[in-house]
């Protein structure tokens, strides 16, 4: 039975002289930090090179949403992005596999063109569907090299004999208090609380090696004072949870460093859903991982790294290696573990991840700041690694020969040029505006129910019934159009009362007649909306057109200028201007609005909030409780996720007083506004 080791620190690692150096075959060097121009391709990215953020000797997997490379993606295998909304690399893909990137089968019409180098394969039946989230991946550029492979090896450390040995140590900064070392050591037992061990390297290195570590507090730190290396090995480890370990050198307090990284939730260019503040600023504050290496993890161990906040090199002999919780940590990781993994909201590693065995995992929206060395690499839950971007990358053009011209007898007049006509700007809402702020009901809820049934409970009481219920918010799937239509229709029919009124179907969506979301689209066409549209399709919606759904449907006209760069050319800016001047919509940056982006359901609950009056109301019951995810039989909002409080707020009823309603929200799996009669289990 191999050992499992929970370790809930995290630390970081760089390679030392007993662990292998990389020794690539040409194919890699031919490409990492080379010009553009070498491989027949043009960038304008400011330092002119490729910059391989992935080098996978096996498979690279993007799959899913949102999932983001900044820098380019260098495979031996195959290269499978999958079909998910948002899904971006800022590079080129080099594979050694040539393939198909378009939705055909070879012998089923592709022709040449449709060809690209690298496997770059969109969905399992190779076919584009209209409510897929995403039917074109946003990438530069890719190149077919059947020469790539690389050679690259994991030599496992050996812990150092040291002829000093302390058999138990206590090191307690509160009782008995601290302990400094300054020379080798080896621990038979260490126990630390506080800032309860002390490294001084003023007069050279420091070797410490630990049979068993264990921390007895939630602040246990161990401090390196000089100038001068630690090498750290912890044979054994025992831990109890929500406890973090600060391991780092002197005068760096990593623990008042919350407030340099509050606020992150994704680091994409531009990142989503909300402005963040630099990653850079937490990581400057760490100093020099390099002083610092810990090595940690025997063969069959399986290591578990959470919350920690350091600046070190870390070295791992494990089978298994996981980052997460929420860490932050600058440095390498060099390891032979089979599987590697990041994973986590606000899990953010800046530095080298050196793991040639390893199938790794880039999950849960978890952020790499650097470069990915691995055997496979799997991409996927808003995961990202964020390395230098290949922006702009393109094929060479061969310049066509220019022919000489005919001489003339005569100059040719010059046309006389017209005037430019002044652009027609799109349509306005038109009408009063309405207010649907400060209803009481509910109006966005889950999918259908995943399960519905009655269940015995047996309690000290003699038991009882009980509704064991699954729902889904699916706050990362796109919000489609119809979506939209039928939550603005519920908003007015509960503000207005107006749930007996009939809208026309026009012809341009004769097709939805009869579908749940009919009505909603009737609406939105009677103010206008889809005017000059010659067919209304359903499916996703861009960030762009969300507004404008909005706009008309409220009839809002109130506009403002804004700093947004990317929304000139849009043809939805002047209801992107409405909705920011109204507050209900922001962008990702003062500059950036991402009109073209695919909105998912979080986003839209965001915004949502802003429109209805919930973004500052409290998640308090009638009787008192806090209301959660369980409250609604909610299984998909995780407890630590950005957008669960957002997502309740949304989908709860409030009271006169502004206290949920959980009754009124019970009795409605879905909302009885919209007929889902089938649905409702009071």
């Amino acid at each position: 039975m191999k050992k499992s080791k929970i370790i809930s620190w995290l630390l970081a690692a760089s390679m030392l002289a007993v662990t292998a150096v990389p020794a690539f075959a040409a194919a890699p060097s031919a490409y990492d930090g080379q010009p553009y121009e070498s491989v027949g391709y043009t960038s304008d990215d400011p330092d002119g090179e490729i910059n391989l953020a992935v080098i996978a000797n096996g498979k690279v997997d993007i799959v899913g949403d949102a999932m983001y490379i900044k820098g380019s993606v260098y495979s031996n295998d195959t290269i499978y992005v999958g079909n998910g909304a948002g899904n971006k690399v800022d590079g080129l893909f080099i594979s050694g596999v040539k393939g198909m990137w378009d939705y055909k089968t070879p012998g089923d019409g592709a022709t040449e063109d449709q060809y690209r180098y690298g496997y770059i394969h969109v969905d399992d039946d190779h076919q584009m569907t209209t409510n897929a989230y995403s039917t074109t991946l946003d990438y530069e550029g890719a190149i077919l090299d059947t020469e790539t492979s690389f050679d690259y090896a994991y030599t496992p450390y050996e812990i150092p004999e040291i002829a000093n040995t302390v058999d138990n140590q206590v090191a307690n900064q509160y009782y008995p208090g601290a302990v400094t070392i300054d020379k080798d050591t080896h621990f038979g037992t260490l126990e630390i609380q506080g800032k309860g061990l002390i490294i001084d390297t003023t007069n050279g290195d420091v070797n410490v090696v630990v049979d068993t570590l264990n921390f007895r507090a939630g602040d246990a730190e161990i401090l390196v004072k000089g100038e001068n290396k630690v090498n750290f090995y912890v044979v054994d480890s025992n831990t109890f949870d929500n406890f973090n370990l600060s391991f780092h050198a002197e005068d760096i307090d990593v623990w008042n460093l919350e407030g340099a990284y509050a606020g992150f939730y994704n680091y994409k260019e531009p990142p989503s859903w909300q402005p963040v503040n630099p990653v850079e600023t937490y990581f400057e504050g760490l100093g020099n991982p390099d002083q610092i290496n810990l090595y940690l993890g025997e063969a069959g161990d399986s290591i578990v790294l959470n919350g920690g906040r350091v600046a070190m090199n870390l070295y791992s002999n494990a089978d298994s290696f996981k980052i997460g919780g929420s860490a932050r940590v600058k440095g390498v990781l060099t390891t032979g573990a089979a599987n590697v993994i990041m994973d986590g909201e606000g899990t953010y590693f800046e530095g080298q991840i050196v793991a040639p065995n390893a199938e790794t995992l880039v999950s849960g929206s978890a952020t790499v700041l650097g470069q990915v060395i691995t055997d496979t690499l799997t991409n996927n839950g808003a995961g990202q690694i964020v390395y230098k971007a290949d922006t702009a990358a393109t094929k060479t053009a061969t310049p066509e020969p220019v022919a000489t011209p005919e001489p003339t007898e005569e100059p040719t007049p010059e046309p006389t040029e017209e005037p430019t006509p002044e652009p027609t700007l799109p349509p306005l809402p038109s009408g009063s505006e309405i207010d649907i702020s400060g209803g009481g009901y509910a109006y966005i809820f889950g999918y259908e129910p995943d399960k519905i049934q009655m269940i015995w409970v047996d309690d000290e009481e003699g038991g009882h019934t009980d509704w064991d219920i699954e729902v889904r918010m699916a706050p990362t799937d796109a919000v489609t159009r119809e979506q939209v239509a039928a939550m603005i229709m519920r908003m007015i029919d509960q503000s207005y009362d107006t749930k007996n009124a009939n809208y026309a179907v026009t012809p341009n969506m004769a097709q939805h007649a009869g579908t749940w979301y009919e009505r909603g689209l009737a609406y939105l066409a009677s103010k206008g909306t889809f005017d000059g549209i010659e067919s209304v399709d359903v499916g996703p919606v861009t960030r762009g057109e969300v507004a404008k759904l909005v706009a008309f449907g409220l009839n809002l006209t109130d506009t403002t200028e804004t700093t947004f760069t990317d929304i000139e050319n849009s043809p939805y800016k002047q209801y992107i201007e409405i909705m920011n001047a109204y507050g209900y919509m922001n962008g990702d940056s003062d500059t950036e609005f991402a009109p073209d982006r695919i909105m998912n359901r979080a986003e839209f609950c965001s915004m949502f909030n802003n429109i209805i009056g919930r973004t500052d109301m409290g998640l308090e019951a009638q009787d008192g409780s806090i209301v959660t995810p369980d409250t609604y039989y909610l299984v998909d909002l995780p407890d630590d996720a950005w957008y669960t409080d957002i997502m309740l707020k949304a989908t709860s009823a409030y009271d006169e007083y502004g206290y949920v309603d959980v009754d009124t929200r019970l009795s409605n799996i879905r909302n009885i506004l919209d007929h889902y009669d089938s649905q409702n289990i009071a």
